[in-house]
């Protein structure tokens, strides 16, 4: 007694607002009264019309005292009170547990009655035990259809012939959906006895006859069965009727009702009970629309008033919006009064973009105006971001997550994510929600483990999201983060300052901003200037504040570099709210727009300095003898005579380059012994290698960059060649050419000293600061 009192006190319970219930919060639905997570793999979850219970199936042995089995058996989880109730049980309050595997619940409106199949053979004394194979003929258990009072702790069989001790179904019955008072109860079924309606016959190709499927709808408290129309011909779901909340409707999918059905596809249909009528739902816009083509149309959901019905189709002439151009499933609605017919799988906006990707399993809120359903698709949310490991294809594919559409605002909601407005979505895949009958709640099940803290295994789960509905939008910020440097280079010892600014664009004021911007090692703090807030060095924090839409705030932190080498100084918002559009305070992912980073390359000081190098090796040479080589001699020439020129090469191994040093200034000097004419010395960078014994004018090497020139007179000349030696030690030192400014005339000869000689060639380079 104590069992029923506790389930009849949970029931009759009515909650204003379930405490559970903040908006935007994900809970774990599958686990015990004690808080413990299940142990096994749950799933097909049916809510309440408030979302206060939840019915779903679980192979978990931990969730109640009185599961003492290992098959699958139903539950339902109060999300008020906390408690998880045991239903797959035998008639009394503390009946024994089924003995046979229970699947496929659906639960009433207000959660006392909860239908659902089994092949238990300890439920009820009137159930057949074994029936005959839907696919070939042959003894199985049977699988019946029951209901379960939690609270008078009574379970009733339900798939039974006319009368109130009709005969059990002799062929097995799936996927039951009950009325929101409990008192009708639509299913699938194999049995051939359940109506003399049910006339069809179905075989085997090649072989005798086996069970037909069927659709029924029970009137527990008429004791009457009724035939409503086949099912698709050797096939059992994936899914079963949708009964409307007074049971007087019923939408099912079926290979055809009349001789208008020539389309060759599976078409739902509504059948109306009270008027002994069926219609077809799956058709084009207007009252009159064409029936589906190109595809089959299933899993119907059905409004409290039957008026409104979803349905998943693949077929492309059903919205001018969806033309197949995907080759996959989408999602609509058929408003049956109106006779319209709406695209359900689409992003937000009234020509929001057409789902990429497979859409299935549609559940729709009591008055129409909100469907729950799952897509593999990435383009109907900017917050659906995650992949899932596929094993089949070895890689990682789209994950499928849960969205709701309101049909009335033309917005769709991602709704398998964490707790939050912004909350992370689920890292594995999301299936099979349903919707309560006010919309607000949706439950679904995942083996993601990061939509609960209380989740940590790997299983399958049932969760539950309050997604807000028929809410406004959250109110959301959309911070931004700039950093950048006074310099890309600083020399050790010198300054650098950085200018952190931090925007938001709205359309939501922000508020508790706080930016973290710790300085890098080789980075000394020198000192902060924010616009707004303070600045911590310490910590790196800087306390923004509250940041209005369209404002923004600066600070300037001063470091001052300690070391060479490069150091990237990293800011990111680390606390704001509310939620941010595209971004997560202190997550650390580079990609989003509240990071950025610049870096800066601390350079050593240059130590100014001057060193002089004589020339290591020299040589001239000359067209009149292209293939001779004078690196010996002791007089270099340099020539301007028509097929006689003649050019001087000089090198020197030159001074190192001190750090933080460049080249301020370079004195190539060579003396001049001989000078013949008034005529211009050039002196350019040579491009290739060289050597002193080597060299000809056949195989000397082209030249690079501008010249250096100077006069030509007897004694010491002096050339300034200083971007032709920075040339040297940046792209490779190969010396210089000496030559005529003007080549091939009538013959004027100079005369330089070789290293041989006295008064050798000598470079004279003087460093200063970078």
């Amino acid at each position: 007694m104590g069992v029923s009192l506790a389930v009849l006190a949970a029931l009759v319970a009515v909650p204003g607002n379930p405490a559970w219930a903040a908006t935007y919060d994900t809970v774990l639905v599958s686990r015990a009264t004690a808080g413990t997570a299940g142990n096994g793999d749950s799933s097909a979850p049916s809510v309440s019309a408030d979302g206060r219970y939840v019915a779903f199936a679980s192979d978990a042995d931990n969730l109640s005292d009185a599961d003492d089995n290992a098959h699958t058996n139903v539950f339902v989880r109060d999300l008020t009170t906390g408690t998880t109730t045991f239903v797959s049980r035998v008639d009394g309050a503390d009946g024994a547990a089924a003995n046979g595997p229970s699947a496929d619940p659906s639960i009433s409106a207000d959660g006392r009655y909860v239908v659902f199949s089994s092949t238990a053979a300890n439920l009820s004394t009137q159930d057949e035990d074994t029936c005959m194979s839907l696919f070939w003929g042959l003894p199985e258990p049977c699988s019946n259809i029951f209901l379960r009072d939690l609270q008078s702790g009574t379970t009733t069989f339900v798939s039974r012939a006319n009368g109130a001790q009709g005969a059990a179904s002799d062929g097995s019955s799936y996927y039951p959906t009950v009325s929101a008072d409990g008192t009708k109860v639509a299913f699938t079924s194999g049995g051939a006895n359940l109506s003399t309606e049910d006339e069809d016959e179905c075989y085997i190709d090649g072989g005798g006859p086996h069970p037909c499927t069927d659709f029924f709808v029970r009137d527990l408290q008429a004791g009457t069965t009724v035939y409503i129309g086949n099912a698709p011909i050797y096939r059992i779901g994936p899914c079963g009727p949708a009964i409307s909340a007074d049971g007087r409707k019923v939408a099912f999918e079926t290979d055809g009702i009349s001789i208008d059905d020539n389309n060759g596809y599976l078409d739902v249909v509504v059948y109306d009970l009270q008027a002994g009528t069926a219609s077809y739902v799956s058709r084009a816009d207007g009252v009159n629309g064409a029936l589906a083509f190109g595809g089959p149309s299933t899993c119907p959901s059905i409004s409290a008033d039957g008026r409104h019905i979803a349905f998943v189709s693949d077929a492309y002439n059903l919205s001018a919006d969806d033309v197949d151009s995907f080759d996959t499933e989408s999602v609509y609605v058929r408003d049956t009064q109106e006779g319209r017919t709406t695209l359900v799988s689409r992003a937000s906006g009234a020509a929001g973009a057409v789902a990429e990707l497979r859409s299935f399993e549609p559940s729709i809120s009591a008055d129409g105006r909100y469907v729950a359903f799952m897509s593999r698709a990435m383009n109907l949310s900017a917050d659906d971001l995650d992949t899932c490991y596929d094993p089949a294809q070895g890689t990682n594919r789209p994950c499928p997550d849960v969205f709701v559409r309101d049909l009335q605002s033309a917005t769709t909601t991602f709704v398998s994510r964490a707790t939050g407005a912004a909350g992370a979505g689920g890292d594995e895949r999301s299936t099979n929600p349903s919707i309560s009958g006010d919309g607000r709640l949706v439950a679904f099940e995942s083996p993601a483990r990061n939509l609960s803290a209380d989740d940590s295994d790997a299983h399958r789960d049932v969760f539950a999201r309050d997604w807000g509905a028929g809410l406004p939008p959250p109110p959301m910020t959309d911070l931004s983060l700039t950093v950048t440097g006074s310099a890309a280079a600083v020399p050790v010892g010198s300054n650098v300052t950085f200018t952190v600014r931090v925007a938001n664009a709205g359309p939501a004021g922000a508020t508790g901003v706080a930016v973290t911007d710790q300085l890098p090692s080789g980075l000394t703090f020198v000192s902060a200037a924010p616009t707004q807030g303070t600045y911590t060095s310490a910590t790196g924090l800087w306390s923004v504040g509250s940041l209005a839409a369209g404002a923004s705030a600066t600070v300037q932190i001063v470091a001052r570099v300690a070391t060479t080498g490069q150091k990237t100084n990293t800011a990111q918002v680390s606390a704001a709210s509310p939620a941010d559009v595209d971004s997560t305070p202190g997550n650390g992912v580079p990609g989003e727009d509240d990071q950025a980073s610049v870096t800066v390359n601390g350079t050593a000081t240059c130590a100014a300095s001057t060193a002089t190098r004589t020339a290591d090796y020299d040589s001239w040479i000359t067209t009149s003898w292209s293939t001779t080589n004078f690196g010996g001699d002791a007089i270099l020439k340099v020539r301007s005579k028509a097929s006689a020129d003649a050019r001087t090469l000089v090198h020197f191994a030159l001074p190192s380059l001190p750090a933080g040093c460049k080249v301020a200034s370079a004195k190539l000097r060579m003396y001049v012994s001989s000078a013949v004419g008034t005529r211009t010395l050039r002196a350019v960078r040579l491009a290739g290698a060289w050597t002193e014994t080597g060299v000809t004018w056949r195989n000397q090497p082209t030249t690079t960059g501008t010249a250096a020139t100077v006069p030509a007179v007897k004694g010491w000349v002096e050339w300034t060649v200083t971007s032709q030696v920075a040339g040297l030690y940046t792209d490779g030192n190969h010396g210089l050419q000496i030559r005529d400014a003007t080549e091939g005339a009538a013959g004027y000869e100079q005369r330089l000293h070789s290293r041989e000689n006295t008064s050798k060639p000598t470079l004279t380079v003087t460093f200063g600061a970078a």
